[in-house]
């Protein structure tokens, strides 16, 4: 059968992702990524095999994010596998409607997604609203561990300085980049590399054990600050 586990919540994708490759533990594993692996190479892992091999899972990672690699040849090829052949196709993004409908109809789909208060405490991100902020975070942190949102309040400030300095190259759809380009007018480029490095700072002293306080309290303490 084949499988495809695709979303930004890649946390919660590669939990799923392991439960797969424990349940083929006595069972050959293939492990292929679209950034050091061929289209070749995925048809050799999945073809590939005699009448007394136990059954094998190939786990595909990030084919369809790959440039090199044609995503329409490749589910055109797949539509003829037997549906035995047991693939799991991982992404790390969320794949587009258009894509989706050319896999066969038989595929497994899992979409893993951040709950929306995540994005909300993201998107309100500026200056002068601090209680609304905190109560934003502490929101997020009733379904979401401080590390991811601390990860993707990291990722959030990476994306608005490079939506910022509009020399930098992005790689997001037109509607993820409107919505990037209406918050980072909020801030100038320096008080966004101001508040970039602060995070540094706080996953280092998180890291090397230079802080009292919990992530979560480090967090709320940037926060305050903005």
């Amino acid at each position: 059968m084949f499988h495809l586990f695709h979303g930004e919540n890649i946390d919660a994708s590669r939990k799923e992702l392991q439960a797969w490759r424990e349940k083929y533990v006595e069972r050959e594993v293939i492990i292929l990524s679209g950034k050091s692996n061929s289209f070749t190479d995925l048809v050799q892992a999945a073809e590939s095999g005699s009448l007394f091999q136990k059954d094998k899972l190939v786990l595909a990672e990030n084919f369809f994010a790959s440039k090199k690699i044609e995503a329409k040849a490749l589910l055109t090829w797949l539509k003829r596998l037997p549906t035995t052949t047991e693939i799991i196709f991982w992404e790390e993004k969320e794949l587009s409607k258009t894509l989706l409908n050319l896999f066969p109809k038989t595929t497994d789909i899992a979409l893993f997604r951040f709950e929306k208060s995540v994005f909300s405490f993201l998107e309100s991100l500026r200056p002068g609203i601090t209680s609304d902020l905190v109560a934003n975070f502490d929101y997020c942190l009733q379904t979401a561990p401080a590390e991811l949102v601390f990860s993707l309040l990291v990722r959030q400030l990476r994306y608005l300085i490079m939506v910022k300095d509009a020399t930098a190259s992005i790689d997001l759809s037109p509607w993820q980049l409107g919505k990037f380009r209406r918050q980072a007018e909020i801030f100038t480029l320096t008080q966004l590399l101001t508040l970039y490095r602060k995070l540094l700072q706080i996953d280092v002293k998180i890291k090397t054990g230079q802080t009292p306080f919990t992530l979560a309290e480090e967090i709320r303490l940037f926060l305050v600050k903005i």
